[in-house]
């Protein structure tokens, strides 16, 4: 609020970049178009889903491998975290399954012992808004895999990485700023589309092909 009511209210600011919620984006963008003096630039990074396509070329392990730092260390709290994994369906179960079994073996605890590779969410605000997701991905009919190993963790803020299975990025209702990845199966033949969905929410792209001519099209697009 006190942005609101002495920093963006004062003239002598001539423009904005923001990164944070959309909510706090839309009321950035109300107080700057209250203000007398002519329009301003607001620039706004709110709530992007960061994705990956993996093609049937892939390396399987190699992909897991980066699909695990991305999406789940630093417990997902990173703006740039893979949100939305895309896996051609020739090797949606192999990979699925590779992936599944390798958050598995995670070390999920505190991160001051170097042998944890997950630690807490920053706090329950934080905890609470994930499990939230998880109930309504749920209740909307979900496919949610999880395996929480380590009992001891029950009185931290430590969240376990969650994958869910969901037809489209439009099934994702917002970013979720921890350990949970939405993987999508897709064909080969709706890559246009799915780079059109991208699109409309993408912050950071990653791809997984062994395919110069494909990698190429895909970083264009």
């Amino acid at each position: 609020s006190n942005i609101s009511n002495y920093v963006l209210r004062d003239e002598r600011i001539a423009g904005v970049a923001f990164t944070g919620s959309c909510e706090t984006a839309k009321s950035i963008n109300l107080t700057l178009a209250e203000r007398n003096s002519g329009i301003v630039p607001f620039i706004a990074e709110t709530g992007g889903q960061n994705a990956m396509i993996v093609d049937s070329s892939a390396l399987l392990e190699q992909v897991t491998d980066d699909v695990l730092i991305s999406a789940f260390y630093s417990a997902g709290q990173r703006c740039s975290a893979l949100r939305v994994l895309y896996i051609q369906e020739e090797i949606y179960d192999n990979l699925y399954n590779l992936i599944r079994e390798a958050t598995e073996i995670l070390k999920i605890g505190d991160t001051t012992d170097f042998s944890s590779d997950i630690g807490a969410v920053i706090d329950r605000k934080s905890f609470d808004n994930l499990a939230r997701h998880i109930s309504y991905m749920e209740k909307a009919g979900f496919k949610i895999y999880s395996h929480p190993q380590n009992n001891s963790l029950k009185d931290g803020n430590y969240f376990y990485p969650h994958i869910i299975e969901i037809n489209s990025i439009n099934d994702i209702p917002g970013e979720n700023f921890g350990p949970i990845l939405h993987i999508i199966k897709y064909k080969s033949n709706e890559i246009d589309k799915i780079i059109d969905e991208i699109n409309n929410y993408g912050l950071t792209f990653g791809v997984h092909s062994r395919i110069e001519t494909k990698i190429e099209y895909l970083r264009s697009q």
